[in-house]
């Protein structure tokens, strides 16, 4: 299964939903890559994650009605992510940052308890947590 494939499945098809996980996963990647500075990043993904961040996601229908909800999902995300990185860079508690980076996993959970309720989200959240967390820990150690 595809990324694509798995936010259809857990999306339960809305397409507002899909195409705001698809505009975060690009952004975040994108951000990733210009922080770990780890391989160059083409201008046009540059200006497509900007692009997304200032028109695409804020306009989304998906995004507007549910953003009370989802907002602060994106903000610990965040908070996640950067700790990941500080911890990474002083090499401590690698197991810790390698969960926290991926904390964003948590707002396509969310959006599949939006569409299809708690049961829903219990029920698919193995699955994506599964497919997002796909690097093992020693890969990640050693990476």
């Amino acid at each position: 299964m595809d990324e694509q494939a798995l936010f259809e499945e857990v999306l339960k098809g809305d397409r507002y939903a899909i195409s705001m996980i698809c505009d975060f996963a690009r952004c975040s990647q994108v951000w990733d890559d210009l922080i770990d500075q780890d391989k160059p990043v083409p201008a046009k993904d540059i200006n497509m994650a900007f692009i997304a961040v200032f028109s695409s996601i804020p306009r989304n229908p998906f995004y507007q009605t549910n953003l009370h909800e989802i907002q602060p999902i994106i903000e610990l995300a965040i908070i996640d992510w950067m700790t990941a990185n500080l911890l990474e860079s002083e090499k401590r508690m690698p197991e810790l940052s390698w969960v926290l980076r991926d904390s964003l996993t948590s707002l396509l959970i969310c959006c599949a308890k939006i569409i299809g309720g708690m049961d829903w989200a219990i029920s698919v959240s193995p699955k994506i947590r599964q497919f997002i967390h796909d690097e093992s820990l020693e890969d990640y150690k050693n990476g």
